[in-house]
């Protein structure tokens, strides 16, 4: 669908870019500046492919007003009869083939982030469509064949639907093929929800597990072990994506009706390791010249596919922090950030009589078989030393329980990236907090 329709967009634009180009030619009759005419044919067709759109919606950005800007001097400079301006006239034709040449390079990245961008930005449209097309039996039935849309699109509609209002974070409710969303949590799939017993978990994108359908979740996977082994527990997923321990916290005061019952785990780390990352980063960045190299380089990656495909902001950000935020302010933050709440989540827990696990996850810095990561960045290092500063307090004595370790007990990597974990990467932390936790279900069935 989006294939087709990228293409009759192309088709019509360049339509337009070349009746335009054809007027600008029928008033030239100069050979020798025919190379010119192409030159300019190059860049201002791509100019209109890419910007038509744009121009007739209400994201007008700057870089629009560049390319209409050089194109009408350059075809003044063309159209001109007689001109003594040689100087400008050498400086706008170099000018112009630096363009044709950049627009060469810059329009298949453009037309592939454009495909991409449209369907990500459609998927709510065409979701909607569907449901206002199909009757209940027809969307059902599409459902049940997923043919409403991927995984990947799914996701990315739930992620855009994520609310947060001073730092209470909840989800929109979800009726999707592989991602079911209700009562503001992911369904748990054997949870009914009706138990007097059970289990919360709360964490970030690793407990939400949007590369997972329901069933392939930890809570999920969680749920299946609690139920085999004879627990009439229900294990309630309150992942999502993007959430620290503060809005963990935050979550877990909103609930009602909190008692002996529940047990509450907290999972997580990785999103309170990124924060600190990036407050030692904003800090660095915003020192001379830094700063100024930052704005600029931010600015190219807005205006250019193909600076943006080059990333010179992930290279600036690849240099690190520094030893001094490292050897003081991290350690404070992952104090008084991370550690603070862990303690003001334990008080209000055992205080309403219900039982507080604290877990601290694993990610590919803690993973042995990826132990050399720390060499290929500076990142990598200094986030590796954030990260240990977090398993100083994963604790016997601070009752934090760290898993930073249980992966590597598998034969492959379970990684997706440096947090994200595919289906037996799951499978294992569900088993260790299946583990951690048998032995208080043990008491409470008691």
């Amino acid at each position: 669908m989006y294939y087709r329709r990228g293409l009759k967009d192309i088709a019509l634009y360049s339509a337009l870019a070349l009746f335009f180009l054809t007027l600008v030619k029928l008033r030239i009759s100069n050979k020798s500046r025919q190379w010119l005419v192409s030159a300019l044919a190059v860049s201002l067709s791509f100019w209109v492919v890419t910007n038509f759109e744009l121009l007739l919606s209400a994201k007008f950005e700057m870089f629009t007003f560049i390319w209409v800007g050089w194109v009408w001097i350059v075809i003044f400079v063309i159209l001109r009869p007689k001109s003594n301006l040689i100087k400008s006239r050498i400086v706008l034709a170099n000018f112009v083939v630096f363009l044709s040449l950049f627009s060469l390079v810059e329009a298949p990245f453009h037309f592939r982030d454009i495909s991409r961008g449209s369907q990500d930005s459609r998927a709510t449209e065409i979701w909607q469509a569907k449901k206002d097309d199909l009757d209940a039996d027809e969307f059902a039935v599409a459902q049940a064949k997923n043919e409403l849309l991927s995984p990947a699109e799914e996701h990315g509609l739930v992620l855009s639907n994520i609310e947060n209002s001073d730092g209470l974070v909840t989800h929109k409710d979800f009726d999707g093929d592989y991602i079911k969303i209700r009562e503001g949590r992911r369904v748990t799939t054997g949870s009914t929800g009706l138990q007097k017993k059970r289990i919360l978990v709360f964490g970030g994108s690793t407990i939400f597990c949007g590369e997972m359908p329901d069933s392939l979740t930890v809570p999920s996977q969680l749920q299946q072990m609690v139920l085999a082994n004879g627990f009439d527990v229900d294990v309630l997923n309150f992942g999502i994506s993007g959430m620290r321990i503060e809005n963990q916290f935050r979550n877990l005061n909103s609930l009602p009706h909190l008692g002996p019952d529940d047990i509450v785990v907290f999972y997580d780390g990785v999103n309170d390791l990124n924060k600190v990352y990036e407050v030692g980063l904003n800090l660095k960045n915003n020192k001379t010249p830094w700063r100024q190299i930052n704005k600029i380089a931010s600015e190219l990656e807005n205006r250019s596919w193909f600076i943006r495909y080059l990333a010179p902001t992930v290279y600036l950000e690849s240099r690190g922090i520094g030893q001094d935020f490292l050897g003081s302010q991290a350690k404070q933050l992952v104090a008084d950030d991370w550690f603070a709440f862990d303690k003001l989540a334990r008080t209000y827990v055992e205080d309403k009589g219900a039982t507080f696990v604290h877990i601290l996850q694993p990610n590919l810095f803690t993973y042995t078989k990826a132990s050399d990561i720390g060499k290929v960045r500076q990142k990598w290092s200094d986030m590796k030393a954030i990260e240990n500063d977090l398993v100083s307090y994963a604790t016997e004595t601070n009752k934090i329980i760290d898993f930073t370790k249980i992966l590597d007990e598998l034969n492959t990597t379970p990684f997706f990236d440096w947090a994200h974990l595919d289906e037996s990467g799951n499978k294992k932390v569900a088993e260790a907090m299946f583990a951690v936790l048998k032995p208080l279900l043990d008491v409470k069935k008691k």
